[in-house]
């Protein structure tokens, strides 16, 4: 995690799509949904698809909504939502590396919430996961916006 400072998202040209109510066991065709969406746009994705998973129910569904970096403005769709701008700032971050995902993730948020509780922060936003892929390397960083307590 980065302890030195906070982060930020900057993003220009998004578009992004929300999905209520979804099987978690059916995300992959929902990424695969939106990113065939952005396709048929005639756009490209700038190497980043960022999630934002809203709300975990106890039968294992999920909201979530996907965002993405395009190389251009859109007119809004009933498939894709557009926005000039994505900026969230005050931000925590932490960085998945390997293949262990669901066990580094738990070791990240861990360490958010040890962060959140020294520095007397709250944390106001879902985790952001945003899956890099460069030069045939990938990663995901993950993100939260916080807020002092008062």
């Amino acid at each position: 995690m980065n302890e030195y400072g906070l982060s930020e998202i900057r993003l220009k040209n998004v578009v992004y799509r929300s999905y209520i109510d979804i099987p978690i066991s059916q995300i992959e065709e929902y990424v695969e949904k939106f990113v065939e969406a952005c396709y048929e746009e005639d756009v490209q994705i700038d190497n980043r698809l960022i999630m934002a998973i809203t709300q975990l129910t106890l039968d294992r569904h999920i909201n979530v909504t996907f965002y993405a970096p395009i190389n251009r403005a859109i007119l809004p769709s009933s498939e894709l939502n557009f926005r000039s701008y994505l900026i969230i700032e005050d931000m925590i971050q932490g960085r998945i590396r390997s293949k262990q995902f669901e066990l580094e993730e738990q070791q990240l948020i861990d360490e958010f919430n040890d962060f959140r509780k020294e520095y007397d922060y709250q944390i106001v936003s879902p985790y952001y996961h945003i899956f890099h892929l460069e030069n045939n390397k990938a990663w995901i960083d993950v993100k939260a916006k916080v807020m002092e307590l008062e």
